[in-house]
């Protein structure tokens, strides 16, 4: 039974939520949207949101971290599995973004869009922006 009104509501509020399944194309994307939601809901409570995150992985997934699901619940250790699981290391997202080499029919703020992803937390440095400015058409230069 809740002690207060306030955590009846919590509860109330955390029933309805209903998570994407995870993106395993861009995990930190997926992340962001979730705890977007866990805020929203006022959803804090750690062995909460590991369930709610556990309900939202395939089967395949859910192999890939079956050593932390095995594990008492913790939603950070989860979150930390997942991301070493399916983020590019940095060699990766490296060659992602060489692998660019022409805008084809998209607008250039598109293709930095990507760059940028791919770039994660680190900050453009002068070899980024050669390559964004070496990929673009000779008229945009």
């Amino acid at each position: 039974m809740p002690d207060s009104e306030n955590e009846s509501t919590t509860h109330a509020m955390a029933a309805s939520i209903k998570l994407p399944q995870l993106w395993t194309s861009d995990v930190e994307g997926w992340f962001l949207l979730i705890e977007s939601q866990f805020t929203l809901r006022s959803i804090t409570v750690d062995e909460t949101k590991f369930h709610y995150v556990v309900a939202s992985l395939d089967s395949s997934v859910s192999s890939a971290v079956r050593t932390v699901l095995r594990q008492p619940p913790s939603y950070s250790a989860l979150k930390a599995a997942l991301l070493a699981k399916y983020s590019l290391t940095p060699l990766e997202r490296a060659a992602s973004i060489r692998a660019i080499t022409n805008i084809g029919g998209r607008k250039p703020s598109e293709i930095m869009d990507d760059m940028l992803l791919l770039l994660g937390n680190n900050q453009p440095d002068v070899l980024f922006r050669h390559h964004f400015v070496s990929i673009l058409p000779d008229y945009v230069r």
